[in-house]
């Protein structure tokens, strides 16, 4: 060996030791330290090799090898690196799971060599948070809570004489029983005046009903014929709730009270017939006879029962089953009855799948029949956390010490030990009297570890009837004599004084031997109880301890009479004795007396909060540091909630609440948790869960009645996935039916549903031409749809949705689709559509696959033609149907027919080969769906004129050209859609198909360009078209942005631009944003262009972008025609009514004129982009003005956000305005743009990020209460209310539904790429904040992937589940994600 060999030399050693157990609980921090026994000179690399933290590795290495059969493995170690600290090595561990965890150390030298720390791995058991003290067990036999509970006898009253006979005649009678809602009724006294915490219901499953199988008159609820049923006996009759719903009633009201419920399940036997037997006998012990086995113990066997075998997996998986069934009902915990009797194996699998899930659940082991080793192992590596007490049975002074020895110390390491007082399989204490009953209850609970401790119902009440599990016994329930205040004052005691805590130290102080059991119990912070009982109710005894001073004058906190006890100072210090020194005291206690000293008031103590969920809570605008913590609330319950990769979800309520998320399949384990009070609120934290998932959420919360609230969560992918293919399958997943948008760029377009011939809405169509040939026009709809049939060797099928197997769409549109071709063949046909660029056709091409020679493959086509402006409907009658019939007519050249209604408008269909007959059909009601919910004429009528029979050969195609006023014949020599129809069209990435999407809206207009708003109705505006032009100079085309920004530019005029097109109408000039947004696409062309660009000239005149830039700033501050206008005082600028992008009038949606926010943000860039170009003139003064007026005049203190206006009149100054503080995105703008930052920045994308923000869209107006009322009215009627303006639904009516919603909580996708660029200026060059925006932004991809394939839509419900709505098609929504995934591109 080398010198510089250290094998052998270090010798690491580890606290806590090696093989050492600990106990603790989730909020709880665990320390490590490590020391060597030699100091080295080189580097060394320590390391805590654990599975804390690593509860779902463990587990899921536990379920895995079960249910796959694979060899288990135990999985879940990681190395957490130590600090080196005064020569040792230290680590802090944040206990933030439940859970049986390991750890042990090694140290890295230089040479790469390990040097382990020897010894057994520590184990560290992690309970649940709330089973940190005051774990008092009310356990209730639900048969025993009807109207016989207040007898002291037994319950089972005599048959009359006509019920005895049938008994004796072989018939099963059960007598009337108690119900879960009588038990419902009595939580008040379990919960409340006795403060109990945990209710535990004895079995509540059906009993065998038989005779010959059932135990007594009642049957026992032991012998259990389905596990996861209630006995009917249990349930009230009535006609709105099941059995399971009165006991979901017991399980709220228990949690609304603030208890938790525990549910006895046997699963090591069922009852005779029960179903688990029945389906699966096999499962079942035999014996040698081959008959079933039934189980027994201390020489009885239990005839209704028989014995479950335990090997077959299956088995356990049913069975975990079982428990997780009534987890989801609200179970807390679970009383394994006769544990011990189930395997190890079992009992691992069992509680992993449960804590997968309800990682709090508490599993009570009933193990009284096995040994402790059988017991310490199920708390262990079973995680099962609590088992039973012996307590119970130990009763003289040795047997007593001896037990609690024992049971303190293994309940402070692995597990606690519940002292019961009593249970059902006993004989009750109160037979012996109220002072013997008082003692045994006394000594349970102040001797308990964590306040574990239980006792059986009636035992308050003082029952002397032996509870047996097949009949009924009374409760002596309200009697006079009781022990009902004193049980409540020992549970007050357990559940909140720190010696009954967890992390306190328990010493016994008594002798072995002796009569008065003496128990000193200290606090973490030093607070002690002097605990005494005499165990013997004869006779008084005394006993001696040696006790500090501060035990002279100790106070009783049970308020017992002072001559219970006599405690007399014995010996006291002598001068020149230490101060402080023990002194020996006897106390002198009466027969059964019990006392529970205390010297000194306790210290305030508080339950320590898990690390991350403090961390969380903490987190928000205040941190430079990007927050990853997605913030749920009640007012996100009616939107789907997104949770970019690597963020936490905090969930946050005003009461005490459980929350679980599911699948709607349950593929996918549930995700269970309970809130923890945290600085005045209740919060529960799910980390870092799971990407690219849907969730449902449901919270159930205990205020002053319980809630049940539910929404939906969406964690988001790594990876965007935006398909152009859409396979059958992927059809019924989509929420509205893909289509396809071909356009020609010219304005023309064809929109053609998945689902080939099927018309979901009077814009879609096969052909809707622009019949301007130089400018974009309203669209004339003359093909309707194209309904195919295919006959294949005499099969004939029609192609609908049934024949689907892909579709895709993009430039083109492709489907695929499966026909019969007899003898269990099929053949599969494939039909390509493309537009021509620039010309108002649309191609088809036809080819099949699977065919031979021999085959004859036919495809009869019949395509439905109208004529109609696009936003009108077809009606037939007696004059339309003559104005089809005269103006249609078969080609005389070729295979189609020609339909000419004017002289303006001539439609062509023509096929490349078979023939056209000329047979006429009227095609009447066709369903629009989506005009009928935006209450417009719901259906529409089309003509057809024939139908086309197009062979289809071996190894060749056929085509179809439909066109509207185009030199057919020329284009017939053009190529057709390419020789190979490929439907693997799936885009590279999500910026290829937002530029693929965007190209549909750059058209023509003259000898520029401009682009259409939106598909189907839209044509070009003049703000929508700046604002998309943006998304084209990002990426890199030019020359079309060029094009498009010098026509708007050539049209301004004394600060003013079109608000929308209309052929060649440029008059509608009411915009006070258009010319801000030309300003800003002309500074961000010239950014890409160079300085040059702003010389160049504008259209055919002298004008340069520089001249109207300035013209556009000079104008705003002397005043436009239209009434824009700079406020001198504050040098922000006014806005006419109905002049920003919320325009909507006629009703009027919404109430903006006076200083819109997002006006104020694009001026201050203007100001600022021009104070840049000419800095010595006046736009730097007014810049510095107007940014500070922002500022003071927008920030709402009161709600944490800028104003979305400030409401004025015309002439009236900003400072005199009216604050309309209800939060809209526009105030997204101000922070994208760069005009505010830091905090105020951070505030408006937070509230944004909790109020506004859905899946690929941002709402317009958050559902919260107006801190602004906003009427609309209509005709002088109010629409809506003033108080809540909030309108999460996008349907209805135009003036009365529709309008009122649009700027009033519809949620637009052009504001999704606002809000991702706000949340990277407000947290700049934060990988974080970056990684969520990409995450956020790529939401839209899940636009694109439904309704209009590859596009981007106008708008969505403001409320789950977000349908879309408005245009399918959006400009501004593709360019915005386009630019805006370029800018974080650059930022990655």
């Amino acid at each position: 060996m080398s010198e510089a060999d250290l094998r052998g030399k270090l010798n690491p050693t580890l606290q806590p030791a090696p093989g050492s157990q600990h106990l603790r609980f989730v909020g709880d921090t665990i320390q490590f330290e490590l020391s060597l026994a030699q100091t080295t000179v080189g580097p060394l690399k320590v390391c805590l090799r654990t599975t804390l933290g690593q509860a779902r590795e463990v587990l899921l290495s536990i379920i895995a090898p079960v249910e796959s059969g694979s060899t288990p493995t135990d999985e879940g170690w990681r190395d957490l690196e130590m600090s080196p600290n005064d020569g040792a090595w230290r680590i802090d561990v944040p206990l933030n799971q439940a859970g049986f965890f390991k750890a042990t150390a090694h140290v890295l030298d230089a040479s790469g060599f390990h040097h382990w720390v020897e010894g057994k791995n520590i184990t560290i058991s992690v309970h649940p948070a709330h089973t940190r003290f005051g774990n008092t067990i009310y356990c209730a036999f639900p048969r025993l809570f009807g109207a016989t509970k207040i007898t002291n006898q037994p319950a089972t009253a005599p048959l009359d004489e006509r019920l005895a006979k049938l008994e004796d005649g072989g018939w099963t009678i059960i007598p009337p029983s108690g119900t879960l809602r009588d038990l419902t009724a009595e939580l008040p006294h379990i919960l409340g005046r006795l403060k109990c915490k945990w209710l535990h219901l004895l079995p509540i499953n059906p009993a065998p009903t038989s005779p010959d199988t059932r135990m007594g008159r009642y049957g026992s609820p032991y012998a259990a014929l389905d596990l996861t049923a209630i006995d009917s006996a249990l349930v009230e009759f009535d006609r709105e709730t099941t059995g399971i719903d009165q006991f979901v009633e017991l399980v709220d009201e228990t949690h609304r009270l603030g208890g938790y419920l525990m549910l006895d399940l046997v699963i090591n036997h069922t009852g005779w017939g029960s179903v688990l037997q029945e389906n699966h006998p096999e499962w079942f012990c035999r014996l040698d006879d081959g008959k079933f086995e039934s189980p027994g113990a201390w020489g009885v066997i239990w005839e209704d029962l028989v014995e479950i075998d335990p090997k077959p997996v299956e088995l356990w998986r049913q069975l975990a089953e079982a428990f997780l069934t009534w987890c989801s009902r609200g179970v807390d915990g679970f009383r394994c009855d006769a544990g011990y009797k189930v395997p190890l194996a079992v009992w691992r699998y069992i509680t992993a799948k449960v804590r997968m899930e309800f990682p709090d659940t508490v599993f009570l082991l009933e193990g009284l029949g096995g040994s402790w080793d059988d017991t310490e192992t199920r708390l262990t590596e079973c995680s099962m956390q609590w088992a039973y007490s012996e307590l119970f049975q130990e009763f003289s002074g040795s047997q007593v010490a001896g037990y609690l020895d024992h049971a303190l110390k293994q309940g402070s390491l692995i597990g606690l030990l519940v002292h019961y007082s009593e249970t059902h399989d006993n004989s009750r204490l109160a037979v012996k009297g109220r002072d013997w009953s008082l003692l045994r209850n006394r000594l349970s609970a102040l001797t308990s570890v964590n306040g574990a401790y239980g006792f059986t119902c009636g035992g308050e009440w003082l029952a002397e009837q032996k509870i047996y599990v097949h009949g009924c016994a009374g409760l002596n329930w309200g009697a006079d004599e009781n022990i009902v205040a004193e049980l409540a004052e020992l549970n007050e005691l357990l559940s909140t004084h720190p010696c009954f805590r967890d992390g306190a130290k328990l010493t016994r102080l008594s002798p072995h031997e002796s009569p008065v059991f003496a128990l000193l119990r200290e606090s973490k912070n030093g607070d002690h109880l002097l605990i005494l009982a005499n165990l013997d109710c004869d006779k008084e005894n005394a006993l001696e301890l040696a006790l500090p001073p501060a035990w002279q004058q100790p106070t009783d906190l049970l308020g017992q009479a002072s001559t219970s006890i006599n405690s007399i100072l014995s010996q006291r210090e002598l001068p020149g004795e230490r101060q402080g020194a023990p002194t020996t005291t006897r106390f002198r206690l009466a027969n059964s007396a019990v006392h529970c000293l205390q010297h000194s008031k306790p210290k305030p103590t508080e339950s320590p909060i898990p690390e991350r969920l403090a961390q969380c809570v903490e987190s928000g605008i205040h941190s430079d540091v990007y927050p990853s913590v997605i913030r749920w609330t009640v007012c996100s319950a009616n939107r789907v909630t997104m949770v970019p990769v690597r963020h936490d979800l905090l969930i946050e309520h005003d009461s005490p609440f459980r929350v679980c998320l599911s699948d709607n399949e349950r593929l996918i384990d549930s995700i269970n948790r309970q809130s923890q009070f945290v600085n005045g609120s209740h919060f529960a934290l799910l980390e870092c869960l799971f990407q690219n998932e849907t969730w449902n959420l449901e919270l159930i919360a205990y205020g002053k009645k319980t809630t049940r609230i539910s929404s939906v969560i969406e964690f988001l992918p790594v990876e965007l996935d935006v398909a152009s293919l859409f396979f059958d399958f992927g059809l019924l997943d989509c929420r509205q039916l893909p289509m396809s948008l071909l356009t020609n760029g010219r304005g023309a377009m064809s929109r053609m549903s998945a689902c080939l011939g099927e018309s979901q809405s009077k814009y879609d169509c096969v052909l809707a031409a622009n019949l301007n040939p130089t400018l974009p026009v309203d669209r004339w709809v003359m093909a309707k749809r194209l309904r195919v049939w295919v006959d294949v060797n005499g099969f004939l099928a029609e192609l609908d949705r049934t024949r689907m197997i892909s579709f895709a769409a993009g430039e083109r549109a492709l489907w695929q689709l499966e026909v019969p071709a007899g003898e269990g063949r099929s053949v599969r046909l494939k039909i390509a559509a493309e537009m021509p660029r620039g010309q108002n056709a649309i191609q088809f091409r036809f080819e099949a696959e699977g065919i031979g020679q021999e085959d004859k493959v036919e495809a009869t086509l019949r395509l439905d033609i109208e004529d109609r402006s696009f936003h009108e409907e077809t009606k037939l009658d007696a004059e339309t149907e003559k104005h089809f019939r005269e103006a249609t007519r078969p080609l005389t050249k070729g295979v189609g027919f020609e339909f000419i209604p004017s002289s303006e408008r001539r439609l062509v269909a023509l096929a490349t080969c078979g023939r056209f007959f000329a047979e006429e059909e009227w095609c009447r009601d066709i369903p629009h769906p989506v005009e009928a919910s935006r209450g417009q004429v719901g259906s529409g009528d089309a003509f057809s004129p024939g139908w086309f029979q197009l062979p289809i050969q071996f190894g060749q195609s056929a085509g179809l050209l439909v066109s509207i006023n185009e030199p057919t014949e020329q284009m017939l020599g053009q190529a057709y859609c390419p020789d190979e129809i490929d439907c693997d069209d799936d885009w590279d990435g999500f910026a290829q198909a937002l530029n693929s999407a965007m190209s549909a809206f750059v058209v023509q207009r003259g000898e520029s360009k401009s682009i259409i708003a939106g598909y189907p109705w839209f044509l070009d505006w003049g703000r929508d078209s700046l604002i998309a032009v943006r998304g084209l100079i990002a990426a890199g085309r030019l020359d079309d942005a060029r094009a498009v920004v010098g026509l708007f530019a050539s049209h301004e005029k004394a600060g003013t631009i079109p608000n929308a097109i209309f052929g060649d109408n440029v008059s509608n000039r009411e915009t006070s944003d258009a010319p801000l947004w030309l300003a800003l696409a002309i500074e961000e062309l010239s950014e890409k262009l160079g300085e040059a660009f702003y010389t160049q000239k504008v259209g055919e005149g002298s004008r340069t972008f520089l001249s109207v830039v300035k013209s556009i700033g000079e104008s705003y501050i002397g005043g436009t025609p239209k009434g824009i206008r700079m406020d001198a005082e504050s040098c922000l600028v006014f806005s006419p009514v109905h002049f920003t992008w919320m325009d909507t009038n006629h009703p009027a949606g919404t109430q903006r004129e006076g200083y819109p926010v997002e006006i104020q943000a694009l001026w201050i860039r203007l100001l600022a982009h021009l104070s840049k170009l000419e800095p010595s003139g006046e736009w730097s003064s007014c810049l510095t003005k107007a940014e500070q007026s922002f500022v003071d005049l927008f920030w709402c203190d009161e709600r944490g956000w800028l104003a979305d206006c400030l409401l004025a009149k015309q002439g009236q100054p900003a400072a005199e305005a009216t604050t309309d503080g209800n939060l809209r995105p526009n105030s997204l703008i101000a922070v994208s743009l760069g005009v505010v930052s830091n905090l105020i920045a951070r505030a408006n994308v937070d509230a944004a990020t909790r109020h506004l923000l859905v899946p690929g869209a941002v709402r317009s107006l958050a559902p919260l209460p107006a801190q602004t009322p906003h009427e609309v009215r209509h005709d002088g009627k109010l629409l809506n209310d003033p108080a809540n303006p909030y309108w999460g639904h996008y349907e209805g009516d135009e003036d009365t539904r529709r309008k009122p919603a649009y700027h009033n909580g519809t949620a637009w996708t052009w504001f999704l790429p606002q809000f991702c660029e706000a949340l990277v200026r407000a947290w700049p060059s934060d990988p974080g904040a970056v990684e969520a925006a990409r995450g956020y932004l790529g939401s839209a991809a899940g636009l694109m992937n439904d309704g209009c394939l590859g596009q981007v839509p106008e708008i969505l419900d403001g409320d789950a589940p977000h349908l879309q709505r408005g245009c399918d098609a959006q400009a501004w929504g593709v360019s915005e994600a386009l630019r805006v995934w370029h800018l974080l591109d650059d930022l990655t």
